[in-house]
């Protein structure tokens, strides 16, 4: 075998193992950890970021509150929110704003309460 097709033949093997990128195929379920910038965050088990078809769901450390958006080809961004009235009777609102960063995509949670960054890779 001559030099220059094994080189081929290595460099096609490296790109097959290369991750699946997050732009511009988002498709799947996304999984990471909060890690809390200020606040009380949910941090002891694992997030979800799931976008399938047009829609995109998210669960901070996989708990009951889940938070919706819509995915529109087009945009660079995850927006995804959710507002639960608070004991008190105020609106408490949730969001995660997300972007795509080579394999994975990073983002922001954020409560009244919280502001969390993660970064979430494909499973």
């Amino acid at each position: 075998m001559n030099k220059k097709i094994f080189l081929t033949s290595i460099s096609l093997v490296l790109a097959s193992c290369s991750p699946d990128l997050a732009t511009p195929d988002p498709y799947g379920t996304w999984f990471g950890t909060l890690q809390t910038d200020e606040g009380f965050c949910p941090t002891n088990a694992p997030s979800t970021l799931r976008i399938y078809g047009k829609e995109m769901v998210f669960a901070a450390a996989n708990g009951p509150l889940i938070l919706h958006g819509k995915h529109l080809q087009k945009e660079t961004h995850f927006i995804l929110s959710l507002t639960k009235e608070g004991m008190d009777g105020v609106p408490f609102h949730m969001l995660f704003n997300g972007w795509p960063d080579g394999a994975t995509i990073k983002g922001v949670y954020a409560t009244p309460r919280c502001r969390a960054h993660i970064t979430l890779r494909r499973w």
